[in-house]
């Protein structure tokens, strides 16, 4: 006897007075209820018997309830004959087994909690317990209950956001943050304490109504949702709800014509001037090139391009691939390539599914001419990788992304196990931009197998009969290692790129990239970039730079007397006007007086002035301190010091006489 059963029989003794009669041991029988306890034939204080063979039907003791049995003990001898099987029935039913157990819990999670089906009209179970004439076991132990049947749910996904969503397809793109967002339908209207379980289709789930994915690779995946009330029923319904996973090329590659103009916003101090900024991509003709580091930043993803090439076949170029695009390349337009397994794109397709050699020496730099494993390939970077080491999950594919004017060529290398030394793996990508005709590396990750070719690698391009080439620095044949490493090589001949400025009105201002532009309020100056292909083709690109005059609020002074005599005053009031969709309040404003620029205390909206001169308010909302002065004069009072003298005049007064008061103006001014 086993320390749990002795122990729950212990136990049991205090109480079997009150339970004996629910509690029901395997037998031969039918029985009605709902409580108690369900135990193999030795009870809770012994093992079953050797050479049993019963069936026990029970059923619920109320009319349209299912019985539950949760099993807290399972050990039933694994020997190949002890064994327990259950029907979801009244009898055993072949056509309705839920299950055939043994061994313990561990081995037959499912016993956890078995109930009768909402199908099964009869809310009975049956159970059939056989054991053979050797060894017996432990046995079971299981609480017995019932359960009303399930209410009919239906799980209902209602968006997928941000996508577009065509005859039942969601398209979203490829490593964006999505908003899954679900309701369900309850037959009975209780759906108090309801889980929504998430499958993405990916791998991945999540809890919860509504939850958040990303799908990080590209592809088509099918979503579905399971709605489980508190009573443990769930949704009938499968939604198989498809999910296209793209990249989104709506955005070009930084290798594509672009030019940008730089948007002002003054929200505070509003200048009489304003600088305007451009940039845009110089390009020339491709007589020659020059080397840039860039941002890494991969503009396309590692892995899901659309054409495989090299599957599980080291050392090869592959088939001819045709460009859709004229790309110029050392003065000359190619509309064909092939790859090569080995980190290699060429421009001579008379190697097409050929042999991409390997070997490298350390004399073996480029340009090249001498060794094929270089002078077979123009864009590189070349290094003895090998696709058919399956356990590094490797890809090798190719796609054209984007619309003309900037269609891309692109190649990428994810995983891809180094030769001989299988634990370390490369990835790269390659891109060819139309019009532009720039060419960019992204390196992931370019570990060294110092075990095999001399640990060399060599990135850089060279032209056709390998005598001109152009590497980044450290980066020729030699031993070295990357990470998260970016690299443009840029057309840089002749110049056959224009820049533009263009004012509000449309009319030609300057082909400057700077420029000085007078601020009268909400503008719109744009800059424009033509780029002239070697096919001749011109592209025009544009964008337009904003002056945004948006005040957060706005400051002035007024006084009903800005001039006062000696011994008097006036108020000041600074009035402040805030526009409507500024995000400062009248309570939001700060005060700072000066009088000749020395601080004065006073803190407030207004001010008493009682001295001349120039008095200043500084007024402080949210990131804006703004300003704004008024001068105020002082008159002394007039003295009289010599009295002035009477003024006379003689005649009839028949006529209107004229007196000259202003005689006296130097004695009333006493000056």
């Amino acid at each position: 006897m086993s320390l749990n059963k002795f122990l729950y029989a212990f136990i049991f003794s205090f109480s079997v007075f009150y339970v004996s009669a629910q509690d029901i041991l395997m037998q031969d029988g039918t029985f009605n209820q709902c409580s108690g306890t369900f135990f193999d034939s030795g009870g809770s204080s012994a093992n079953y018997s050797d050479s049993e063979n019963s069936t026990l039907t029970l059923c619920p003791d109320m009319p349209d309830m299912r019985v539950v049995l949760e099993f807290v003990l399972f050990q039933v001898n694994n020997d190949g004959d002890d064994q327990m099987t259950i029907y979801d029935a009244d009898t055993a039913d072949p056509g309705a087994i839920l299950g055939t157990f043994t061994g313990d819990l561990a081995a037959n999670p499912e016993l956890a909690s078995i109930t009768a089906s909402d199908a099964n009209l009869t809310g009975c179970l049956t159970i059939e317990f056989t054991s053979n004439t050797f060894f017996e076991g432990e046995g079971w132990e299981a609480i017995i209950s019932c359960r009303p049947p399930c209410q009919v749910i239906e799980a209902v996904i209602d968006d997928i956001s941000p996508s577009t969503f065509n005859n039942d397809i969601y398209t979203v793109n490829l490593s964006q943050t999505l908003d899954f967002s679900a309701s369900a339908i309850f037959g009975d209207g209780f759906d108090a304490g309801a889980t929504y379980e998430w499958d993405f289709g990916d791998g991945n789930t999540a809890t919860g109504q509504n939850v958040q994915h990303t799908y990080t690779n590209i592809g088509t995946f099918f979503v579905n949702l399971t709605v489980t009330d508190a009573n443990g029923c769930t949704s009938f319904n499968t939604l198989n709800q498809q999910v296209d996973v793209i990249f989104d090329a709506s955005e070009p590659g930084p290798g594509c014509p672009n030019v940008t103009g730089e948007d002002l916003l003054f929200d505070c101090d509003i200048p009489d001037t304003a600088t305007l900024n451009s940039s845009f991509l110089v390009t020339g003709e491709t007589t020659t090139y020059r080397v840039d580091p860039i941002q890494y930043a991969p503009p396309f993803p590692f892995t899901g391009l659309s054409n495989p090439i090299s599957v599980n076949t080291d050392d090869v170029w592959s088939p001819v691939i045709d460009l859709p695009f004229d790309f110029c390349y050392f003065g000359t337009v190619r509309d064909q390539i092939i790859v090569g397994s080995n980190g290699l794109i060429s421009f001579d397709i008379s190697n097409a599914n050929g042999f991409n050699n390997w070997s490298i020496d350390p004399g073996d730099t480029l340009p090249n001419n001498s060794n094929t494993s270089l002078s077979e390939g123009n864009i590189m970077l070349a290094h003895d990788i090998n696709p058919n080491v399956s356990s590094s999950n490797p890809e090798i594919a190719w796609e054209i992304i984007g619309q003309a004017p900037c269609r891309t060529f692109v190649v990428s290398f994810s995983n891809v196990a180094h030769f001989s030394c299988n634990d370390i793996s490369t990835s790269f990508m390659m891109i060819l931009y139309e019009t532009t005709n720039a060419i960019e590396f992204y390196i992931d990750n370019k570990p060294v197998c110092n075990s095999w070719n001399d640990g060399l690698a060599s990135l850089g391009i060279q032209n056709d009969t390998g005598t001109v080439a152009f590497t980044p620095p450290n980066r020729n044949t030699g031993v070295w290692n990357a990470t998260q490493e970016a690299w443009r090589f840029t057309p840089d001949g002749t110049p056959n790129v224009t820049f533009e400025w263009f004012d509000p009105a449309g009319n030609f201002f300057s082909s400057s990239p700077t420029i000085t532009v007078p601020v009268n309020g909400d503008e719109t100056y744009t800059a424009v970039a033509t780029y002239t292909n070697c096919n001749g083709n011109q592209v025009v690109v544009s964008d337009d730079a904003v002056i945004d005059v948006n005040p957060q609020f706005e400051v002035t002074l007024d006084t009903p007397n800005p001039f006062i005599c000696s011994g008097s005053n006036t108020t000041i009031d600074a009035e402040i006007t805030i526009p409507n969709d500024s995000n400062i309040t009248q309570n939001d404003i700060e005060y700072a007086w000066f009088l000749d620029g020395t601080p004065l205390s006073d803190d407030t909206a207004s001010i008493v002035a009682d001295q001349g001169g120039v008095y200043t308010v500084e007024a402080t909302g949210g990131p804006c301190t703004l300003s704004e002065d008024i001068t105020i004069s002082v008159a002394e009072i007039p003295e009289i010091t010599i009295p002035p003298e009477d003024l006379t005049v003689c005649g009839d007064f028949t006529l209107t006489q004229t007196f000259d008061l202003t005689q006296n103006d130097e004695a009333a001014l006493g000056i």
